[in-house]
């Protein structure tokens, strides 16, 4: 689906056994739209139907992966039962973890809140130098609401979490390899 005649916000390629998908709003740092999410968990769900699809890359059109969540959007529903059940259905976090091992994800830029949650279930992360991961939400009162308390926990372990968490501090590609958060250094071509 497009959203009043603009480009989709989740480009997808396919080449044989390959499936390329790339976040498509650069010109908002990525930013996680409830459009982007429903777009990626499309591709994500049509991706798991297709077992000939052997291999899926994430990666994103821009200088940023994602920016975390669209502030814009925050608080947009009236009520909160229908937004919390809208996020559970349509949540790309489970679906990254139910395809998992076919899931490479490429980042760079900036990789805040959902940007590092919903890479965190890939099998493997790759990432260039101009990496940098945070986790703001506790600062803005919110909860790492794409997965991350699960996600990021597996990766890098709960201390490191809450560090992160907690902190609000962001970390490089040196700190993100150190702690395993990133599997390779490299850009996607």
């Amino acid at each position: 689906p497009q959203h009043r005649g603009t480009e989709p916000t989740v480009l997808s390629l396919r080449q044989g056994s390959l499936l390329e998908l790339s976040l498509n709003r650069p010109n908002r740092a990525n930013a996680f739209s409830a459009e982007m999410r429903d777009q990626l968990v499309e591709q994500l769900q049509l991706a798991d139907i297709d077992k000939d699809l052997k291999h899926i890359v994430l990666r994103s059109e821009g200088d940023s992966f994602c920016s975390g969540g669209d502030l814009s959007e925050f608080g947009l529903f009236d009520n909160p039962v229908d937004a919390h059940l809208i996020r559970m259905t349509r949540n790309p976090a489970s679906w990254i973890h139910k395809l998992n091992d076919r899931v490479t994800v490429y980042l760079t830029g900036n990789c805040i809140g959902a940007g590092i949650e919903l890479p965190s279930f890939a099998h493997k992360i790759i990432a260039d130098e101009t990496l940098k991961i945070s986790l703001p939400e506790i600062q803005m009162g919110l909860i790492p609401g794409s997965g991350g308390t699960v996600s990021l926990p597996r990766r890098i372990g709960s201390q490191r979490t809450v560090y992160l968490a907690i902190t609000g501090r962001t970390i490089d590609l040196n700190t993100a390899r150190a702690w395993n958060l990133v599997d390779e250094v490299g850009t996607y071509i």
